[in-house]
């Protein structure tokens, strides 16, 4: 499987998403839990995908968290 595949995944996407929720609850008491965050969530993986250059679907990941956690929290 591609790294686009991977990254694309319903799995990761799900994932993530619960990876980013978690987070920003436990360590900014930030609920992303409304269809308006997924929303964004969701549109961010093809910005992330394009923006940057990765071999493996863990640093693509990173991207993604980085890229979610600034934006929520700057919100």
């Amino acid at each position: 499987m591609s790294l686009y595949e991977q990254f694309h995944s319903d799995i990761n996407k799900s994932h993530m998403f619960n990876v980013i929720k978690t987070y920003l609850k436990k360590e900014k008491d930030i609920d992303i839990s409304d269809k308006e965050s997924n929303d964004f969530f969701l549109s961010s993986i093809p910005i992330v995908f394009k923006e940057n250059n990765a071999d493996e679907i863990e640093e693509m990941n990173q991207y993604l968290l980085e890229y979610n956690i600034k934006y929520f929290t700057n919100k």
